[in-house]
């Protein structure tokens, strides 16, 4: 049960006006909406997060309890969400995205704000993928109650409806960066890369300095705004604390972006954070294909991309190119070696000639080093990396209720509009509207009978690769 402080007053958020894509690799199936349980409890999230016709009245100006802007919603077409914060008006038929375990909306605060919600659903049927959707919850949580981080998703509210949890979140202004790729005939040009690079180094660091691995850095999760190369990480579904030392068993992400640790997970055998390095891995993958259009590697099967990666101990990349900066290829390949296994850092990266002395990297540097409100909550808190599931989800559960009584989750609006002034870009950009899952192509799997190694065969979207949990094996034969 997630309690909430009854004291803490709203806070403004009538001014926020940025947009966001939120994707999700493992979104609930229908939920079924209209479910109001019984007399509330000012204390539970649960009983709070009561969903409501649209036609409710509140008091707002239009007499409906929807914003003005939505015009027809008392009409039915949308649903209230009491949450923890706030209220907020939910379109029923309308969804940027969904999948086996969650959907994604769009959705507007009683102030105006624009948002998306995830709802996840946490059923028991649908075994550990509770667990999932709460510590996407906990990451999200800490790393917007303290100082938010500019290139992380923001989140904004939370309510508990049914068997259902719903997490409300910024909305990013622009397209994936796999999108963006697309537009671009043989890779990015070496400044926007190192421009998109440092951002995500720069959020990478914060990440791994409080204890988080995202687990899932890859071209479709990250959000870039085409005229500026403004980008924000987002979704968390596969996220987790974590602490050096401690070995970590879930192999979890995109095989296309799997460093040698996830697939020897795969395989069965436990790894250790090594200063994020799976992360990192997928970072160097990222930056890889942003350079040339292709991925790095060509096996989808975690024994013979395990092999792959390890032939790079003799057998350098193979650029395929000699017009990649060489300075570019050398961050790269600092990363995409198996020596690198505990030795690199987002921190140690930031040093590497190719981001140097980038603007982006000290974005985050009024709050880089400032102590984090809740961070007393994760030291020593052995639970939230136990190996034991159940306890784990408990602790995680206890962690984001600490955090939420503890805090208001205020977005200043200022604090939203980008600070750094735009980048040029010579070209006609894409549509930069917000994209939405409803933009997402159907996987596009690369079949084994192309050859990877042929630039020409260009980057196509990876396949999805689930929690490989109970009742989801790889075969290590493969």
């Amino acid at each position: 049960m997630i309690n909430v402080n009854p004291e803490s007053p709203p806070h403004d958020l009538a001014e926020q006006t940025s947009a966001e894509t939120l994707i999700t690799d493992q979104p609930p199936d229908e939920i079924v909406e209209g479910n109001t349980p019984g007399p509330p409890d000012p204390n539970d999230v649960t009983a709070m997060a009561v969903e409501t016709d649209g036609s409710q009245t509140d008091g707002n100006a239009n007499g409906t309890g929807v914003p003005t802007d939505e015009g027809a919603a008392n009409d039915g077409s949308c649903f209230v969400v009491h949450a923890t914060f706030y209220q907020w008006f939910v379109p029923r038929n309308q969804q940027l995205g969904s999948g086996a375990f969650a959907v994604v909306k769009e959705a507007t605060s009683q102030s105006g704000l624009k948002a998306v919600v995830k709802i996840c659903d946490i059923s028991p049927s649908t075994e550990k993928r509770s667990l999932y959707a709460w510590r996407e919850l906990a990451c999200l949580a800490y790393l917007t109650g303290g100082q938010a981080h500019p290139n992380l998703v923001r989140f904004h509210d939370v309510a508990l409806v049914g068997n259902s949890v719903y997490i409300f979140m910024e909305r990013v202004e622009g397209i994936e960066l796999f999108e963006f790729l697309r537009t671009f005939d043989q890779g990015l040009p070496t400044d926007h890369a190192r421009t998109i690079t440092a951002q995500l180094l720069s959020a990478l660091r914060f990440l791994h300095r409080h204890n988080i691995l995202h687990r899932d850095i890859k071209l479709d999760n990250i959000i870039v705004n085409p005229q500026t190369l403004r980008v924000k990480l987002i979704d968390f579904n596969l996220s987790c604390i974590y602490r050096e030392g401690v070995a970590l068993a879930e192999p979890v992400g995109c095989i296309n972006y799997s460093s040698l640790q996830i697939l020897e997970a795969a395989m069965g055998k436990p790894y250790f954070p090594e200063k994020g390095w799976s992360d990192l891995w997928a970072l160097g993958v990222t930056v890889f294909g942003m350079l040339c259009g292709y991925f790095p590697f060509r096996n989808e099967k975690p024994k013979k991309l395990a092999k792959e990666h390890l032939a790079l101990h003799t057998n350098p990349l193979n650029w395929h190119s000699s017009s990649v900066d060489p300075i570019a290829q050398s961050f790269v390949e600092t990363i995409l070696t198996p020596k690198s296994l505990g030795i690199i850092s987002a921190e140690s990266l930031m040093e590497h000639p190719f981001v140097a002395g980038h603007e982006d990297l000290t974005a985050d540097s009024h709050i880089i080093h400032i102590a984090h409100p809740f961070e007393d909550l994760l030291v020593g808190n052995d639970a939230l990396v136990s190996t034991d599931l159940d306890l784990q989800e408990e602790a995680v559960t206890q962690l984001i209720q600490e955090i939420i009584q503890s805090t208001r989750f205020a977005v200043d609006a200022e604090d939203a509009t980008e600070s750094v002034q735009s980048v040029p870009i010579d070209r006609a950009t894409s549509d930069s509207t917000v994209g939405g899952e409803n933009n997402r192509r159907d996987s596009n799997p690369i079949s084994m009978e192309q050859d990877l190694s042929d630039p020409g065969n260009g980057l196509e979207k990876c396949p999805i690769v689930e929690p490989i949990g109970e009742g989801m094996p790889v075969a290590a034969s493969e």
